[in-house]
């Protein structure tokens, strides 16, 4: 059963994205504060929710095991130490991983796991040798993303700082390393960029 990775150069999870999981994967639900519209598109192709486990607090109109599975840091570090996720990071202070557990209850619907992951989530995989395709999906630049994140009202200016130059070094990870990825996506037009991502997980599923 295929996995699909999604990278996107806006930080974990920052605009929505798959769940966690390591030799296998977390379940069902997970974007980061707000789905990004090409995420949400996606899970609604697949008929399907992922959950990525986080530490960083709810915030307002979020619940538990929709948008995320919020767990205290002694717990997230527990499950470190019991080797619980397929690659896990930590951003503006909170960890966000996935979990085994997570991509196991996806592929045992014989569903797509799609996982939303920062490059170092993407390395992980690509060392585990997972049968992952990687999808980057990059902004038209850096300053539209600077106003995106503005126009989401959600950030504050060192969040922003830290998201912006976290997008620029991915940004530059990816054109210097291109072997990484099976296809990048530029999120300028939403509905053209929902085809491209939509398309090359059908193909995928029919490999």
């Amino acid at each position: 059963m295929p996995c699909e990775a999604l990278w996107s150069s806006v930080g974990p999870r920052a605009w929505a994205s798959p769940p966690s999981s390591s030799t296998s994967l977390p379940s069902t639900r997970t974007p980061s504060s707000s789905p990004s519209p090409v995420y949400t598109d996606v899970l609604n192709f697949l008929s399907l929710i992922l959950l990525v486990d986080t530490t960083r607090k709810p915030r307002e109109g979020e619940q538990n095991g929709r948008e995320y599975h919020f767990v205290t840091q002694a717990e997230f570090e527990s499950m470190i130490q019991e080797n619980k996720f397929i690659e896990y990071t930590k951003f503006a202070s909170n960890y966000y991983g996935t979990s085994k557990m997570a991509i196991e209850d996806v592929r045992k619907e014989g569903k797509v796991c799609i996982l939303d992951l920062d490059w170092q989530g993407v390395l992980s995989v690509r060392r585990l040798q997972l049968d992952a395709q990687v999808i980057f999906l990059r902004p038209p630049s850096i300053e539209a993303l600077r106003q995106r994140l503005s126009g989401r009202g959600t950030e504050s200016t060192d969040s922003m700082t830290e998201r912006l130059q976290a997008a620029e070094a991915d940004l530059k990870l990816q054109e210097e390393n291109v072997e990484l990825c099976d296809l990048v996506v530029v999120n300028d037009d939403i509905d053209v960029a929902c085809r491209q991502v939509d398309q090359f997980i059908f193909q995928a599923q029919r490999a």
